[in-house]
């Protein structure tokens, strides 16, 4: 089979790789020219997302922004997956988005949109709470902040004026205390996959102990059918919608869970969850391209995961996770086989038969695994991280996944969310 995978940036490339080495016939498309050696030598790069296709070339959109196009490219009859006008509506339109949720009745903390700083902050006082700063369509150079206290968040928001003078669009969401979690269905023209659903605990921060910056995320567990009662709590109650809209993507629900064990929606992921993907391909149970053609065709796949637990860990090299990566081009990898089904390379090329960093984004591999203990499956992985083998300069990764992991399962435990026994939609 032949597959294109479309994207801004090259946070897919580790699947292009997977499809490769199932021998399937592949190529990518990245929006962003700074990814221009991402690859270089090891899969195709297109110049454009339809460049030198024809309708057996099966479209896998990763991301969101190219909803129109996929619409599009689908309407005339190619086989395209993600990526879809309402995928792109969910995710950047936060306006759109969390009423929806609200209409299918799911609880959403206390929010409001604004353009106007100082109605923000005369909201800030009245709730007399911490806030989420959440900007409007992935705005480059405009990060989500949660605030500490309304005092902390009023002045963040001073800061925010001065920066961006008649800007920005955003959210302000009241902070709910709780264990946050991701929800995720995989959805063929509005039918959720049976079996599908699945969990994920992430590391969204650079440091140990959640500190540092938010880098999305740092590793993943995943488990399918984690926590049952969730399912029907969250995308139960979204079956009808799902199917009026024949949504055609993924679809993830990052939830806080409260002391009284009710989720509470905080935003919508509808597009592949970085680094989650790499993590459910160990439990997939299927070939990754088997699982995308069918999707692609407007079928609904026959799926049986794996009941195991599924890792990803990141890791980096400095400057990771600056924006500017170029320095650390052409640096010499060791340790990492094309051929493994639990590593994920991603800034990688090949140059003088040699595996070097591509020198985009420092974001050096993915080390996956799975293992029915939770605890055995992060001491495989930190055992490869840690080995002498695996020869990255100045390697960077959490340390702390399996503790941290462990702490939130109880919690949710202690809520009666976490439940273990077989369970299917």
């Amino acid at each position: 089979m032949k597959f294109r995978l479309i994207g801004t940036h090259a946070e897919s490339v580790g699947l292009a790789l997977r499809l490769n080495q199932e021998g399937h016939s592949v190529s990518f498309f990245v929006k962003d020219p700074e990814a221009k050696n991402v690859y270089k030598g090891i899969i195709d790069r297109a110049e454009s997302p339809v460049a030198d296709i024809d309708k057996d070339t099966i479209l896998i959109f990763d991301t969101v922004k190219f909803g129109k196009q996929a619409d599009a490219l689908k309407k005339v009859g190619y086989k395209v997956y993600g990526g879809s006008v309402i995928a792109d509506d969910l995710e950047l339109d936060r306006a759109f988005g969390i009423p929806v949720a609200v209409n299918a009745g799911i609880e959403v903390p206390r929010w409001e949109e604004f353009q106007d700083f100082e109605k923000a902050k005369k909201f800030v006082e009245e709730m007399g709470s911490a806030c989420v700063f959440k900007p409007e369509a992935n705005k480059d150079g405009v990060q989500t902040y949660v605030s500490s206290s309304p005092e902390n968040m009023i002045a963040m928001l001073n800061f925010y004026a001065k920066k961006w003078k008649g800007g920005v669009d955003f959210i302000l969401q009241e902070v709910v205390e709780g264990v946050e979690i991701s929800s995720e269905v995989w959805v063929s023209n509005g039918i959720i996959v049976p079996n599908s659903y699945n969990n994920t605990l992430e590391e969204k921060k650079f440091f140990n102990d959640n500190l540092s910056q938010n880098t999305g995320c740092q590793s993943s567990l995943v488990k399918f059918n984690m926590c049952p009662g969730l399912y029907k709590k969250t995308f139960k109650k979204l079956e009808s919608w799902l199917k009026s809209q024949k949504y055609n993507g993924p679809l993830d629900i990052n939830c806080i869970i409260d002391a009284n064990g009710e989720p509470y929606f905080l935003e919508w992921t509808s597009r592949f969850g970085y680094s989650a993907i790499y993590a459910f391909c160990e439990l997939l149970n299927m070939e990754l391209g088997e699982f995308f053609f069918t999707l692609a065709s407007g079928e609904v796949p026959k799926l049986e995961p794996s009941d195991e637990w599924g890792g990803a860990l990141r890791v980096t090299m400095p400057p990771y996770p600056q924006e500017d990566c170029k320095m650390t081009e052409g640096k010499p990898i060791f340790g990492i086989d094309l051929n493994d089904e639990h590593m994920f390379p991603l800034d990688v090329k090949i140059e003088d038969d040699m595996l070097v960093t591509a020198g985009y984004d420092a974001l050096v591999v993915e080390i996956t695994g799975s293992n029915p203990d939770m605890s055995d499956l992060w001491d495989d992985i930190y055992d490869r991280a840690f080995s002498e083998d695996l020869q990255i300069p100045d390697k960077t990764f959490r340390t702390d996944v399996k503790e941290s992991a462990q702490k939130r399962l109880d919690e949710l435990a202690d809520l009666g969310l976490y439940d273990d026994s077989e369970y299917s939609l």
